[in-house]
């Protein structure tokens, strides 16, 4: 493939929105149940980055629009503290996705400008498969990507020009998002991450009794936990949250590049769990084909139609749309699901972990399964909404 490739729409934004005290990171750590071998790591993560090079690079700008230009894979590097958030792609060679790695772990870790949380996931999965398959370990590898084989096409195509379809639109409000409550950060607080293993049987069983998915019964206790911290304040401002949507849901294509898009879900004003969870169904109902695809629609047309706009103008534009789209939102909630891995290769895992930093909102929760253990994370950057997220861990529980 070529040596340099535009990035796509949401790469796009990133490049506009990532700025030293925001380095609009996030990343998945896999904890086994055994030691790391960095020399054998260190292979594995150059056979996954030459098997999908374009995962292997860094950030150019350009006049109209900034790419990506292919570097060697990266050198992996010892974890010197867990859950650190920083401009990491300004230093060395400037690779956009590095690799960690602790006694028992390993951190892929990246920013938005080539991959999303379902493609982050995607190469965690091939890096845990090709390093165990260079321990030797023996496993079916049926569904999962192999170092062996050439790059298919589809790996590296943007799912935005793909799907893009300007005939199909929906009508959109031109009023804008109100203002939300969120909670303040403490300035000059570094972002902190507080993690929990649950075990899934629980709490599936737990949102079937109540009709509802996994995340509507998770986000429900948000919520709640959210009002309990506005009511104190006094405040009458809603209470929303960002959900990340994998657009390859509703238009499937194997690209590990950037194919998401969000959606808003409103807190009920309501009381009792129930009624909160009552209120959440039908907005969840809403996330649809026809509403991905006004979405892709609205992301593509609008670099199709800013195509030869300066950047610097774009990113006034864009850092100016990020910062009233942050204004209306309380939180963020990204549910990666359950990830599928042999069984030889899953019985090596403690758990997984997925970490956001705080880009649009003062908390972020985020989570992902694997066997019968969910683990959620919660990034917090104040004593308020630290004491929010243990709400919500005494509510799960």
């Amino acid at each position: 493939m070529s040596t340099k490739f535009k990035l796509d729409p949401m790469g796009q934004f990133t490049a506009a929105a990532v700025r030293k005290h925001k380095p609009c990171s996030f990343f998945i750590t896999a904890h086994l149940k055994e030691a790391i071998d960095p020399q054998i790591l260190q292979q594995a993560v150059n056979d996954v980055m030459t098997r999908l090079p374009f995962l292997s690079g860094r950030m150019r700008s350009g006049f109209f629009w900034h790419s990506q230009e292919l570097l060697p894979p990266p050198n992996i590097v010892p974890a010197s503290e867990p859950h650190q958030f920083h401009s990491y792609y300004t230093e060395g060679e400037g690779h956009t996705m590095r690799v960690l790695y602790g006694e028992r772990s390993f951190t892929v870790e990246n920013i938005h400008s080539n991959v999303d949380g379902r493609g982050l996931l995607r190469t965690t999965q091939t890096l845990l498969v090709r390093y165990f398959e260079l321990l030797g370990v023996k496993f079916d590898k049926v569904g999962m990507i192999d170092c062996a084989d050439e790059l298919h096409p589809e790996e590296a195509e943007s799912g935005y020009a793909r799907f893009y379809d300007p005939k199909k639109k929906l009508p959109k409000s031109l009023l804008g998002r109100p203002n939300a409550f969120r909670i303040a950060p403490t300035p000059g607080t570094k972002t902190q991450v507080i993690s929990q293993s649950f075990d899934l049987n629980k709490i599936k069983n737990a949102a079937k009794a109540h009709n509802c998915t996994i995340s509507e019964y998770m986000l429900a206790h948000m919520f709640l936990a959210f009002a309990v911290q506005r009511n104190a304040t006094g405040s009458k401002l809603p209470i929303a949250a960002m959900l990340p949507i994998d657009c390859r849901t509703f238009f499937p294509t194997r690209s590990l590049r950037n194919f998401v898009y969000s959606a808003t879900i409103n807190m009920p004003e309501v009381d009792e769990f129930s009624q909160v969870v009552a209120g959440l169904r039908p907005q969840f109902a809403t996330i649809n084909t026809d509403f991905v695809q006004s979405a892709i629609n609205e992301m593509q047309g609008l670099v199709n139609m800013t195509g030869w706009v300066p950047f610097a103008l774009k990113k006034l534009a864009l850092r100016h749309m990020e910062h009233r789209e942050g204004q209306g939102l309380s939180t963020v909630f990204s549910n990666l699901g359950k990830v599928r891995l042999p069984a030889e290769i899953e019985q090596q895992l403690e758990h997984l972990e997925f970490v956001i930093d705080l880009e649009a909102s003062s908390s972020c929760f985020s989570c992902v399964t694997i066997g019968n253990v969910l683990t959620l994370t919660i990034s917090v950057n104040s004593a308020q909404a630290k004491q929010l997220a243990q709400d919500v861990l005494n509510r799960l529980t």
